[in-house]
């Protein structure tokens, strides 16, 4: 997105217009800065001051540091990918072990195995929800009020949600509430003691990667890097048409903008992705990973305890108030690929290989 540098465009392309017109009168600014220039009130374009040359070294320099920052941001960007999937895993076998080792088939076991998959679903809602939350510029979320807005979930009931008001680390508490939920469940002697370790181990991996999003988060690039990069992007680019009017004249203002698109642009690519947990267009879609959690437990679920399973499916509504199937949730995913990956994704569809929608 080139958006948030229109004011960086134009004032590179107006630096470039100023620099062709110079050119044109025979004036070259670049000589007069005496740091370079024994004579700057000599000849103007014998002295050479700022030469391409020079130039050349400062853009190999910052074009180090823009690689160095951009890897820094990828490495971010796909630790956070596998985050989420160990957030997804860890969900999936807590779901996979209920319905497989989860004994009795009457309506208070039933109704139990329907409770850890709903609060199994939130769990994952509440984490990806959190991390979204936080402020990037706190290096402590623990304070009361850190906090953007209050949690929002589709999975739990209201007079659940008003328990996290006021508590930065909600999601403690909902897993606590998972737990304790497995806890019950091996007291009624309806899960094995091993199974109960288990999926509590499932728990622990899914607040592990939860607490290591959070240190994501919590931690930018330092400021001092960043501050200098764009100290030096800003010196190379609005400099550089002084150096290239003579070879280039009026098409200076040209090169002058691609320059700083390709070196703005790269920047600004590395501080779009820094951060992979939000709401922004290239932010990780870990909404659509939740829903995929609400349907794999649906689906379990009523493999089950048939229809048990539709109660949670109801969070899937669609704008139009109908509850969305699987085929639409795989769509969706489908066809939001291409926007991240900029790859050319197959169409599971054309094929015939689906799951019919409930």
């Amino acid at each position: 997105r080139y958006v948030d540098e229109a004011e960086e465009l134009l004032a590179a392309v107006g630096i470039g217009v100023f620099a062709a017109y110079l050119e044109s009168r025979d004036i070259h600014v670049a000589t007069l800065v005496p740091i370079f220039g024994a004579d700057p009130l000599g000849s103007f374009y014998d002295a050479g001051v700022l030469s391409g040359a020079a130039h050349g070294i400062i853009g190999i320099t910052l074009s180090l540091l823009l690689v160095f920052r951009t890897n820094i941001s990828y490495s971010r960007y796909w630790e956070g990918r596998m985050l989420i999937g160990v957030m997804v895993r860890s969900a999936r076998l807590t779901l996979r072990q209920i319905a497989a080792y989860h004994e009795g088939d009457d309506a208070t076991a039933r109704a139990e195995r329907a409770e850890i998959f709903r609060l199994t679903s939130a769990l994952y809602e509440l984490v990806v929800d959190h991390v979204s939350l936080m402020p990037e510029d706190e290096d402590d979320d623990t304070m009361p009020g850190a906090m953007r807005r209050s949690p929002q979930s589709k999975i739990l009931q209201r007079h659940e949600l008003e328990k996290f008001d006021g508590h930065p680390s909600y999601v403690l508490i909902a897993a606590l509430w998972l737990s304790r939920a497995v806890a019950r469940a091996g007291q009624h002697k309806r899960l094995s003691p091993q199974m109960v370790a288990h999926v509590d181990g499932n728990v622990n991996q899914l607040i592990g990667a939860w607490m290591s999003a959070r240190r994501m988060v919590c931690t930018p690039i330092p400021y001092p890097y960043v501050q200098q990069l764009h100290l030096l992007l800003a010196v190379f680019v609005f400099t550089v048409p002084f150096t290239i009017a003579a070879d280039f004249g009026w098409l200076t203002l040209v090169v002058s903008a691609i320059i700083a698109a390709a070196f703005f642009g790269i920047n600004r690519v590395g501080a779009e992705i820094e951060n992979p947990f939000g709401t922004d267009a290239n932010d990780l879609k870990v909404e659509s990973f939740g829903d995929r959690i609400v349907l794999d437990a649906a689906a379990m679920l009523d493999a089950r305890d048939p229809g048990a399973g539709t109660e949670l499916r109801k969070v899937l509504r669609t704008k139009s108030g109908r509850i969305a199937p699987v085929r639409d949730v795989i769509a969706r995913e489908e066809r939001d690929a291409p926007k991240r990956s900029g790859g050319r994704v197959l169409n599971v569809f054309s094929r015939g290989v689906y799951l019919k929608g409930p």
